[in-house]
């Protein structure tokens, strides 16, 4: 080992002085190494002891390495804290009957819907199955236990007249250009708050957004939020590159800043459930539906992976239901 690193030496060395110079502090370097013993330093992510939380922590950062977003890996760091610090046990004990005791005890105390605590589930399982690979435990304790089934949310898209309610509740250019680059796009929120002005092709009206899976796709603008974004930056007097920001424009927007926006304009609006991004996702998709789109291509309007999760949409479309028995069923 020490021959090695005295060859990367030397040739440092004789870069900066001549060859005398180099041979006397070799020399030097060779009397004072007599008494240690070298070793290659282990660059290798090591669990320093098996704790759950020291896996947990080593779960997170490979998570990270893979590329999974940091929303995904705050939120797993999170649930997976949580779940540790209720456990106290370690990670070679933790049986099914524990899990399946702590989603219980956690659904009584937090009052957790059924869709939310299947989300902690996967969570704890995706962890364990993780576990397995690494060969830190030889089962997964989660395995057992089912898909926790939940109710089917009841989606409200707004109606044509809401939508119309919203639009009149909008407070300034900003208020209206979020309304209409929501409906107009169906984009999720992440979406929309991480782009920048430079990302709209005015030209057809179109954005290149980065969804789920870090996999982009396009997304358009109809006139109404064409002429609402274009007004709302030319009212704009800041240099921030972000396509919405806060009022003096001196930060991007931030997710939970544009949520209570929208929220604020639906209430506003004495709409009586919430609206939210969401809501006018739905309300995009139910729209293209009643106007004829086919379910392939609000699928690709959607970015969704799946012709069955866009399908929910096309069922929310209880107006059209109403309309064909009436003339239908004589």
């Amino acid at each position: 080992m020490y021959e090695n690193i005295r060859t990367q030496i030397t040739a440092g060395l004789i870069s900066v002085f001549d060859s005398s110079t180099t041979q006397e502090v070799l020399k030097i370097i060779d009397r004072v190494m007599v008494d240690y013993d070298i070793t290659r330093k282990e660059t290798a992510l090591i669990v320093r002891d098996n704790t759950l939380v020291e896996n947990i922590k080593l779960y997170v950062l490979c998570m990270k390495a893979k590329g999974v977003s940091e929303g995904a890996t705050k939120n797993n760091w999170y649930t997976l804290r949580k779940f540790a610090a209720s456990i106290g046990k370690p990670i070679g004990e933790i049986t099914t009957n524990d899990i399946r005791g702590y989603l219980l005890r956690y659904q009584m105390v937090n009052g957790t819907k059924n869709s939310s605590l299947d989300k902690i589930r996967s969570a704890i399982s995706r962890f364990f199955e993780w576990c397995v690979e690494e060969e830190i435990v030889t089962r997964n304790p989660c395995k057992k236990i089912p898909k926790i089934i939940a109710e089917e949310p009841n989606r409200h898209a707004l109606t044509e007249e809401q939508l119309e309610y919203c639009r009149m509740s909008c407070r300034n250019k900003r208020d209206t250009a979020l309304l209409e680059v929501f409906y107009s796009t169906g984009a999720r929120i992440s979406e929309i708050a991480r782009l920048n002005q430079d990302d709209i092709d005015w030209y057809d009206g179109s954005i290149t957004v980065l969804g789920k899976g870090k996999k982009y796709y396009t997304v358009y603008l109809n006139a109404k939020s064409r002429v609402a974004l274009k007004s709302y930056l030319n009212s704009r007097g800041d240099n921030n590159p972000a396509l919405f920001v806060t009022a003096r424009g001196a930060k991007r927007l931030s997710k939970d800043s544009i949520r209570r926006f929208i929220e604020a304009i639906g209430k506003r609006a004495d709409i009586k459930d919430v609206v939210c991004p969401h809501v006018l996702r739905h309300t995009m998709a139910t729209t293209a539906f009643r106007n004829g789109a086919s379910l392939e291509v609000v699928q690709h309007m959607l970015n969704h992976a799946s012709p069955a999760t866009t399908q929910i949409y096309a069922e929310m479309d209880r107006s059209k239901v109403a309309s064909e028995h009436k003339r239908t069923v004589i």
